[in-house]
């Protein structure tokens, strides 16, 4: 973990879902959904993890830092998203970036959680 603060990641709200108030309830969902996966597989998790890019500050809206794993919820996709985002979160820390389209999540949380039992590594 002391590699990853050294690389700009905060880990001090580990393994909490933390809402960013301009999100939908559906991305807010979502994110809590992905982090209780994550931890009931034992792995450790960030929401909304500020990463230092320069000068500025961008924020992977779930990082599971067991794995190295940004998973990022998307309204809006559009080809190239993900390596967009994989180029700028490039670091030692993150090894892939996987992008969950919510218009591919069902509305029903129930076939939504299977849906994202798949999809999270």
């Amino acid at each position: 973990m002391r590699n990853l603060k050294e690389q700009g990641f905060d880990l001090s709200e580990k393994n909490k879902v933390l809402p960013t108030g301009r999100e939908s309830v559906k991305h807010f969902i979502v994110k809590a959904m992905i982090g209780r996966i994550l931890h009931e597989r034992g792995y450790g998790f960030v929401t909304e993890a500020p990463v230092s890019i320069g000068a500025n500050v961008s924020y992977i809206d779930v990082f599971d830092y067991s794995n190295g794993i940004a998973y990022e919820i998307q309204s809006v996709v559009h080809e190239g998203i993900r390596e967009a985002k994989k180029e700028l979160y490039e670091s030692e820390a993150v090894k892939d970036v996987i992008i969950v389209d919510l218009d591919r999540i069902s509305n029903d949380i129930f076939i939504a959680y299977r849906q994202l039992q798949k999809a999270v590594v």
